[in-house]
């Protein structure tokens, strides 16, 4: 994928001027030679003012969404599918700590994926396509595909044709 094509893609799912401006230089410092040129408006605006603490080593897909990109917090071997969305002050990390014997792998999420607010997703886990994680979660186990994961517990084989009905009929009334 080309610089553009991913800057003009995450710009359609993307509509507020803070989001846009956390997605380019997101973007811009994997550009390999502006990288340096993008690093104090990442130390100033990403780390100070969004305190955000993204990598450029992170792999992001397509359509990467950030409505209120404040507190996130994404390791470094990270790995995010195309068409996810991240609310504000999650964390992707590592359990390095946990033991001496831990590798220092994150987590690696699906396509169409959805992560709620406050949530916290530990370890090399996969998260697979088409999840919905509900706001103030910690996650550290394996979530396979269709499935919602709410309360320590996550529901396999949901209709998600049927929950984005019922979640635009209800913001539209």
């Amino acid at each position: 994928m080309s610089f553009l094509s991913n800057i003009k893609s995450d710009f359609q799912v993307n509509k507020n001027f803070i989001s846009r401006l956390a997605i380019l230089i997101i973007r811009t410092e994997r550009l390999p030679y502006i990288s340096w040129l993008i690093t104090p408006f990442r130390v100033i605006l990403l780390n100070l003012m969004m305190n955000c603490e993204i990598p450029k080593t992170v792999k992001i897909g397509r359509y990467f969404r950030l409505p209120h990109p404040f507190g996130i917090i994404i390791h470094s071997t990270a790995e995010i599918g195309n068409y996810v969305t991240i609310y504000q002050h999650v964390t992707i990390g590592s359990n390095e700590f946990i033991s001496l014997g831990c590798s220092r792998k994150a987590s690696s999420i699906g396509d169409f994926t959805l992560i709620g607010a406050n949530s916290c997703l530990i370890g090399k886990i996969d998260i697979g396509s088409n999840v919905i994680i509900a706001a103030t979660e910690l996650v550290s186990i394996d979530i396979t595909s269709n499935s919602f994961y709410k309360n320590g517990i996550y529901k396999n084989n949901i209709d998600l044709a049927n929950y984005n009905y019922n979640r635009k009929s209800i913001l539209n009334k």
